[in-house]
């Protein structure tokens, strides 16, 4: 195959879709194309796909993992700046049936005609990832081996239990959505790339067609990109899991390598494995070795044997995560657990914050929620995780005592600026007390302000019951706070 592009080794790109919602409903907000007009970003990096209430946000090629979730959080942190409430999950918990209106482009148009209303249904959106390859022996390595990881990989990701309001008994119901459209699915191992020049002409002439971006199965080899992408992860809220899915991604498409050529499972194994991992995500069972086994032990296995290809590529960090993602349950156990908090309200209070906040293994604590709510601009949610005696003394305005009094500060913020940005630098917590570097971005009245601050949270009982603010340049922000005249 003569046009496969041979120009990477082992990068790797991320793109994620994620949903827009209204900031005081959370429901559906068909405004991508306001935010993309507000984002003034690159198209390369953050773009429509088929729906008007869902942004994709796509990494440039990178090093590592790291440095390909740091693009991605900018992005997020940019496209909340243009007025965008982001919300990251396979499906919207509590979108309805038909809900789904299109982008007006023609590639979608194409799309709707040939799929009608499969794909009005709602918005699905996904978390795919592109590794560069360095040769054909390694792309057709780097894809056997990724599609007997389907499984593994649907179950770490599944994060859409709800489809149209209800509980839908499944970890990942967009699975189940995305199932119906022609393709999708576990394809069949490759030999080598002409096998594959030959099974995508047929299957583009028998589709009708025009190219192999238009072929969706779950991984798939791009000839002009020299890549192999995993498609069928759902999107994620926590940027920590979107990392660690991307690690686990890399560090099989490495391990092909060095891997001997072996015996490839049918399939109707894959497919079926593939179903119980989306029906139950991270508590599933699924064939291993001839053997029914709890995916938590699969899933601890493969990152040990993985583990020296993660560290090669510098990733070992970010592959750790999936114990985390065991641990909390995925995205799916982590909404149910939203649920049982406070209903759906407050499955989508979390994913927006959880969003916003570009994830945190401590996304639990309360200086973490807290900080999650006033990303978000959620003063609701704010003022539930604020101690009603709380105080917050800070260099330029003082001590201030009280839940109300501390929310105040908060919104002046928002409501007090023309514009105003915030992002999440760093986070640490121990025992009673935890710290954040944040920076914040502002425009008032003709002035503008670039600041960095660490706030030091004290809570118990579940809320935050001090802050406490320090500031890199505190006249400065003194004198952009300064009423005109």
């Amino acid at each position: 195959m003569s046009d496969f592009a041979f120009t990477s080794d082992y990068t790797v790109g991320i793109e994620e879709e994620l949903l827009l919602v209204d900031r005081e409903t959370r429901r559906l907000a068909p405004v991508a194309g306001a935010v993309l007009g507000a984002m003034e970003v690159d198209s390369s990096a953050a773009g429509h796909e088929a729906y008007a209430a869902q942004l994709e946000l796509r990494s440039p090629p990178a090093a590592s993992v790291g440095e390909a979730t740091a693009a991605l959080a900018s992005l997020r942190a940019k496209a909340s700046a243009a007025g965008a409430v982001l919300l990251g999950c396979g499906l919207h918990p509590a979108g309805g049936m038909g809900e789904a209106d299109l982008v007006p482009a023609s590639r979608y148009e194409r799309v709707a005609d040939e799929m009608r209303g499969l794909l009005r249904r709602t918005p699905e959106s996904a978390l795919h990832v592109h590794v560069g390859l360095p040769d054909e022996r390694a792309a057709i390595a780097a894809f056997n081996g990724l599609r007997r990881h389907l499984p593994l990989l649907q179950a770490l990701s599944a994060s859409s239990p709800w489809w149209f309001g209800i509980d839908s008994g499944l970890a990942s119901a967009r699975f189940s959505l995305a199932r119906a459209y022609p393709g999708r699915g576990v394809p069949r191992s490759l030999r080598d790339l002409d096998e594959l020049e030959e099974l995508t002409a047929a299957t583009l002439a028998a589709a009708g067609m025009p190219e192999s971006t238009f072929l969706w199965s779950d991984v798939r080899l791009h000839p002009r990109y020299g890549t192999v992408e995993v498609r069928e992860m759902d999107a994620q809220s926590s940027l920590d899991d979107v990392a660690a899915l991307t690690a686990l991604v890399r560090a099989v498409a490495l391990e092909g390598r060095e891997a001997p050529p072996r015996a490839e499972e049918p399939s109707e194994a894959l497919e079926w494995s593939s179903f119980r991992a989306a029906r139950d995500g991270t508590a599933a069972t699924l064939l291993d070795g001839g053997s029914q086994r709890p995916l938590a032990e699969i899933a601890r296995d493969t990152v040990e044997r993985l583990l020296p290809f993660a560290r090669e590529l510098g990733d070992a960090d970010a592959l750790a995560g999936v114990e985390r993602i065991l641990e909390k349950g995925g995205g799916a156990g982590r909404q149910r657990a939203a649920f049982a908090r406070g209903g759906m309200d407050e499955v989508l209070r979390f994913l927006v914050a959880d969003t916003a906040g570009g994830g945190s293994s401590t996304v639990e604590r309360a200086s973490r929620l807290w900080l999650d709510a006033r990303a978000a601009r959620d003063l609701e949610r704010l003022a539930e995780l604020t101690a009603a005696d709380a105080t917050w003394v800070s260099p330029v305005d003082g001590r201030s005592s009280g839940r109300d009094a501390v929310v105040a500060q908060v919104a002046a913020g928002f409501h007090e600026t023309d514009e105003f940005a915030t992002e999440l630098l760093d986070y640490e917590a121990r025992g009673d007390k935890a710290v954040a570097l944040i920076r914040n971005v502002a425009r008032r009245n003709g002035d503008e302000l670039d600041s960095r601050q660490a706030l030091v949270f004290e809570e118990a009982g579940g809320v935050v019951t001090s802050v406490r603010i320090l500031v890199d340049d505190p006249e400065a922000v003194e004198a952009f706070w300064e009423d005109e005249g």
